[in-house]
């Protein structure tokens, strides 16, 4: 460019996102005058407008650059075996190009990536950003991210999973199903707090909802089952 002074200390460089967030990159000059280097700081945006102060003079809006596309390569448990169906489990997402403390993180996961919404999210560096899980249940579950308001490019391998759920018949003893009886099964995870989740039963057949009755219990009302003459 022209008119960039031949002196460092006159020069103020910044440049802001399309969300209003600035950045104050380290600038040198290279050739007095015309030649200015700039080393740019860990951001985030898709639309980001360079300004340009020397010795007074402004110069806004001078050009426009974006930030890489944030990836996300892997997900994990920060401790070990997690997978609580009641969620409140932090995960750690790493990748590369997450952007800098201040983005905003939107996380959501489940079969079509969007059924349970992780919460508490935020950057902790520019490779990991940091998660607690939802009440939820599934495996393999698919993950989508955004980064300051740039959708991340998920890998395929990033999937999360509840713990299986056995599910068995309390009495343990046959069951003559004449309609209207009380049936309570036992199940190996606890769903009180997974509002999304729900149940149904199959009776020869025939599907009833199931309920939730506490941590280790579903409630279902069986049909009448014809016999067959």
């Amino acid at each position: 460019g022209l008119n960039f002074a031949d002196d460092a200390s006159l020069v103020h460089v910044e440049y802001e996102n399309e969300f209003g967030d600035q950045f104050f990159p380290l600038c040198t000059i290279l050739t007095n005058h015309t030649q200015l280097e700039c080393v740019s700081v860990a951001g985030f945006g898709a639309e980001v407008r360079w300004t340009i102060e020397v010795n007074g003079l402004v110069a806004e809006d001078m050009f426009t650059m974006s930030y890489a596309t944030p990836a996300i390569a892997s997900v994990e448990c920060k401790v070990a075996g997690c997978g609580r169906l009641s969620g409140g489990e932090s995960i750690v997402l790493s990748g590369s190009d997450l952007g800098s403390l201040l983005a905003r993180v939107d996380a959501t996961y489940g079969m079509s990536g969007t059924e349970f919404e992780a919460t508490e999210c935020h950057v902790v560096s520019t490779s990991a950003i940091e998660c607690v899980t939802a009440p939820g249940v599934g495996q393999d579950l698919i993950w989508r991210v955004s980064v300051g308001g740039q959708p991340a490019l998920v890998s395929q391998d990033v999937t999360f999973s509840y713990f299986r759920t056995t599910i068995d018949y309390r009495l343990g003893a046959a069951l003559t199903l004449k309609g209207g009886d009380e049936l309570l099964m036992h199940v190996s995870n606890d769903f009180t707090a997974c509002a999304g989740c729900f149940f149904q039963m199959t009776f020869n057949g025939v599907a009833v909802d199931a309920e939730v009755v506490n941590s280790t219990d579903l409630y279902a009302l069986p049909p009448t089952i014809q016999s067959v003459s």
